[in-house]
């Protein structure tokens, strides 16, 4: 794999909004953890209606690999949106 620009991205805090956890998503959100090595928070703001497709697509990105190695943990920020559910 190549160069990617995120790599030297400063940024801290990244929030999504209007996740609805297809597999593209995914996917993106797997590929971003990888590569920003300053992130140390992931808001994400699920678009769902009923509260067991949240806790899926909640689950879904708690199994995603860590973040890039100098990068703090971001599961905290996942489980308490978790449990305002």
């Amino acid at each position: 794999l190549g160069y990617s620009f995120l790599l030297s991205c400063p940024i801290k805090v990244l929030k999504i909004t209007e996740f609805v956890g297809d597999i593209g998503e995914i996917v993106q959100v797997k590929h971003v953890l990888g590569k920003l090595p300053c992130l140390e928070l992931l808001e994400v703001d699920v678009q769902a209606r009923r509260d067991d497709k949240k806790l899926q697509i909640m689950a879904d990105l708690l199994m995603l690999p860590e973040l890039h190695p100098n990068a703090r943990s971001w599961s905290s920020s996942l489980e308490k949106t978790m449990n305002k559910l």
